[in-house]
C-alpha cells in the first residue's frame, strides 16, 4: 500500500509503502524497465546486487515483483535520507 514518495530520479521513483499483512513500513523503489537498455541492464544489475549481497552496509531486500512497465523493489526504510549526510 503506497503512502508517499520519498523521491525520484530519471528512471525511478521510492515510495513508503506499507505491508498490509504486517503493518510494517518499507521503501518502494519502481524502476522504469521501458526505458533505454543501458538502464535496464542497470535495474537488473541492482537487483541482483540486492539478492545476492549480504552486506551490512546495504539496506535490506525483501522481495521484486513486475507491474506496468516496472520492476518494484520492497526495500528496508532508511530512518536518516542520504541527501541529509551531506547536507
Amino acid at each position: 500500500e503506497p503512502l508517499h514518495n520519498l523521491g525520484s530520479g530519471a528512471t525511478s521513483v521510492v515510495r513508503v509503502a506499507r505491508h498490509r499483512p504486517t503493518g510494517k513500513l518499507l521503501a518502494l523503489k519502481g524502476l522504469n524497465m521501458m526505458a533505454d537498455e543501458a538502464t535496464r541492464k542497470a535495474a537488473i544489475n541492482e537487483l541482483h546486487v540486492l539478492y545476492e549481497g549480504e552486506c551490512d552496509h546495504l539496506v535490506k531486500f525483501f522481495d521484486a515483483f513486475y507491474s506496468d512497465g516496472m520492476l518494484h523493489l520492497a526495500l528496508q526504510l532508511m530512518r536518516v535520507s542520504v541527501e541529509g549526510l551531506y547536507t
